[in-house]
C-alpha cells in the first residue's frame, strides 16, 4: 500500500484541512486516541437536538483550531422532518473567512 505524502505550507490550507478532518472524524472513532474527533453522536444522538449545545460545542471546536480567531455558528433542527442543518463562518488570523456547513464545501470567502 502506498500513501501519498504532501507537504502543506500555506497557512490557509492547513487551517482548512484541520477543520475539515476534525469534523469528519467522529469522537471515539480512532482507536489510537478515542478522545480525538468531533462529538457528533453525543449531540445528534439525542431525540430532540439541543441546537444551543451544538452551537457552543462547534464554536469551541473551531476556536480550538490553530489559526482561527473568531467563529459564528448557526444551527437548526426540524423535529417533524428529523432534519438538522448547521453553518459557520470562521475568521482566520490572516483575515480570511472560512465558511462551511451542512451539504456545502468548506471554502474561503473574503481576503486571503
Amino acid at each position: 500500500m502506498v500513501l501519498p505524502r504532501q507537504l502543506v505550507t500555506d497557512p490557509l490550507t492547513v487551517i482548512l484541512y484541520t477543520v475539515t478532518q476534525g469534523l469528519l472524524l467522529w469522537a471515539g472513532e480512532w482507536f489510537l486516541d478515542t478522545s480525538e474527533g468531533f462529538p457528533w453522536t453525543v449531540i445528534l444522538g439525542q431525540k430532540v437536538v439541543n441546537t444551543a449545545q451544538f452551537v457552543a460545542v462547534m464554536k469551541a471546536y473551531l476556536l480550538s483550531c490553530t489559526g482561527i480567531v473568531a467563529a459564528d455558528v448557526t444551527a437548526t433542527f426540524n423535529g417533524p422532518q428529523r432534519s438538522f442543518a448547521y453553518s459557520f463562518t470562521a475568521t482566520t488570523s490572516t483575515g480570511a473567512v472560512l465558511v462551511g456547513g451542512t451539504n456545502q464545501p468548506f471554502q474561503y470567502a473574503g481576503p486571503n
